[in-house]
């Protein structure tokens, strides 16, 4: 789209046509301008709504929507609805103006601003893309606008990604930031709105903000964040809600809130205003390279600080404060909530049947009586419990000799060793046998009993070990 689309209002007490955009593919607007305002001297109840339904929504290179009032009456609300990406992203290349929606008072406008409503899949405001709800200063002869600034309200699916700052001055001079802006600015009168959303994540790097702020007399607004997943702020990421009249509270919930590189969080007072609050509730509160989170004040009370996290972890110059200029009996207050210990972690549960260490031991099987037999396997030793395999940790246990039973209806002979060295005869076999194995043996007798014969020899006692 390279045409702009208008419907101002210019009559008195009438409400300016809503512009509505419905498409089931994707919209790209480039250097182009979508309006619906409240000119400059015309009086009217409101200028008109801008509705845009699409798959996807970009504009570039300064293109902009604006539903402000110039004017006598309030400013229109901007809803945006896509499946996917809504992007903002780029400056005019002739005059610096930012990609970015607008809902403003403007200077010389009477009234309040309206409201920006974006749901999608996803949201990326980048090289100074922006969402504006401002009370303009005045400008030469043109009074400060005159009323509270609108409310910007983000429903994300996924993640929301704000980044950077444009290449490229403005005309008056500043070069565009990437962010989200509800503030009211030096000279205007009236309250900041506030900033809500809802996503999956929020990532602010490279100077991205969010902001509801008021640089003049009034009241900053509320800004709350709930994500699914993390909060990250880098390299001089902010999120703000400084006042110089009160009011101006911060709300974070998120797995893990991550702050690094002169990145902030603050709801900082100036004059005799007290600073805001601030309430975090993360699973991991991670603050490095001198990031920053304060609700610090000049001649009034320092806000309040809550934080509950599993996990804080802060490098040396990294400071969460909430101080007073005025001295230490105006601090606020910092407090930490976090889980107490479980003393339950880390033990284990000992068995209910106590172990009989008589079981844990070799016995031998001789003494066990009749029937009784005892088996080598592997290596040896005994498993550290009687229900698992053996390991190379347990203890090596050697087999352990008979012992004369009082039970055993065998008897053990034990012989001594002669004292003078034993000569032996050469007895030839005279026949053979079956052994209990059911072997053939030779023996030094006559099994036939027909020839010479020799005493034979003791039987073998019944008690045998297998292998």
């Amino acid at each position: 789209m390279t045409a702009g689309i208008a419907a101002n209002s210019g009559t008195v007490n009438t409400i300016a046509g809503d512009i509505r955009l419905n498409a089931t593919g994707d919209i790209k607007i480039n250097q182009s301008r979508i309006e619906n305002n409240v000119n400059p001297g015309s009086r009217a109840l409101r200028s008109g709504n801008i509705d845009i339904t699409a798959s996807t929504l970009s504009l570039t290179e300064g293109a902009q929507l604006s539903g402000s009032t110039y004017g006598q009456g309030n400013g229109g609300n901007i809803r945006i609805s896509a499946r996917d990406t809504v992007s903002f992203s780029g400056v005019n290349p002739i005059n610096g103006n930012p990609s970015a929606a607008f809902s403003n008072v403007e200077a010389g406008g009477e009234g309040n601003g309206g409201e920006i409503n974006i749901t999608a899949g996803s949201l990326e405001l980048t090289n100074g893309g922006q969402l504006n709800a401002f009370v303009r200063s005045g400008s030469g002869t043109t009074p400060a606008g005159n009323g509270n600034a609108g409310n910007v309200k983000l429903d994300i699916r996924n993640g929301i990604t704000i980044a950077g700052v444009s290449g490229r001055p403005a005309a008056n001079g500043i070069f565009p930031r990437s962010g989200i802006f509800s503030n009211v600015e030096v000279g205007g009168v009236g309250n900041a709105g506030g900033i809500d959303i809802t996503a999956r994540s929020l990532f602010l790097t490279n100077g991205g903000r969010l902001s509801s702020t008021n640089f003049s007399n009034g009241t900053a607004g509320n800004i709350k964040v709930t994500t699914a997943n993390d909060i990250r702020l880098d390299n001089k990421a902010s999120i703000q809600a400084n006042t110089k009249n009160g009011e101006g509270n911060i709300s974070l919930n998120a797995r893990d809130l991550i702050l690094r590189r002169n990145s902030s969080i603050t709801t900082n007072a100036t004059g005799k205003a007290d600073g805001g609050d601030i309430r975090i509730n993360t699973g991991n509160l991670v603050a490095l390279e001198d990031s920053n989170i304060t609700a610090n004040a000049e001649k009034g009370f320092g806000g309040r600080i809550f934080i509950t996290a599993q996990g804080i972890f802060r490098s040396p110059d990294s400071d969460i404060t909430a101080i007073s200029e005025a001295g230490s009996q105006f601090n606020g207050t910092v407090q930490f909530n976090t889980p107490e210990t479980d003393p339950t972690k880390g033990l284990f549960e000992f068995p209910e049947i106590v172990t009989d260490a008589a079981q844990q031991v070799a016995q031998n099987p001789c003494q066990r009586g009749v029937g009784s037999s005892f088996t080598i396997t592997g290596r040896g030793g005994l498993p550290t419990d009687p229900q698992k395999v053996l390991s190379s940790n347990n203890v090596r246990v050697d087999l352990i000799k008979p012992v004369t039973s009082t039970v055993s209806s065998t008897t053990a002979t034990e012989k001594k060793p002669s004292q003078q060295p034993t000569v032996k005869r050469i007895i030839p076999a005279q026949g053979w046998i079956y052994n209990e194995k059911g072997q053939v043996v030779l023996v030094g007798y006559d099994p036939t009993k027909t020839g010479p014969q020799r005493q034979p020899q003791t039987p073998a006692s019944s008690c045998a070990a297998v292998r």
